[in-house]
């Protein structure tokens, strides 16, 4: 079994400029934890997750009373000046389409990582592959 057998295609991404109030909405809509980032011509150039606007932008905030209102208030507004490639994690790990299932399974592992990307010869993002998806092959 190979990575074009149990990627998912049905893809969401985002590119580095968007705000990160909008990548939270992007999550959130779409009932998934982290996405691909990708420059103007579809090649993955980072990942981003939940984590990462927990842990690197609301983390970075030292929130009392009067600071928490006017953060939620500029955060709501979309204008906390964060994007996606200030909180992104670059140098992603990728697979081809041809890639083995056990090789697939070595770099989760080995890697901790939820979720890898798969690209084509040209290094175009065609399909994601999670650890759920990992799971459904393997029940």
């Amino acid at each position: 079994m190979q990575a074009k057998d149990i990627m998912n295609t049905n893809l969401v991404t985002i590119s580095r400029d968007e705000s990160v109030k909008a990548l939270a909405d992007i999550l959130l809509a779409n009932g998934v934890s982290g996405l691909p980032v990708v420059d103007s011509k579809e090649r993955v150039i980072g990942i981003v997750t939940e984590a990462d606007i927990i842990n690197k932008e609301l983390s970075l905030k030292m929130f009392t009373a009067n600071n928490l209102l006017k953060f939620l208030h500029v955060w709501n507004e979309g204008e906390s000046g964060t994007r996606v490639e200030d909180i992104m994690t670059g140098n992603v790990i990728t697979v081809s389409e041809d890639t083995d299932l056990f090789d697939i399974l070595e770099i989760v592992i080995e890697m901790k990582i939820n979720r890898i990307p798969v690209v084509d010869k040209d290094d175009k993002l065609v399909g994601i592959i999670t650890r759920s998806d990992i799971l459904k092959v393997l029940k």
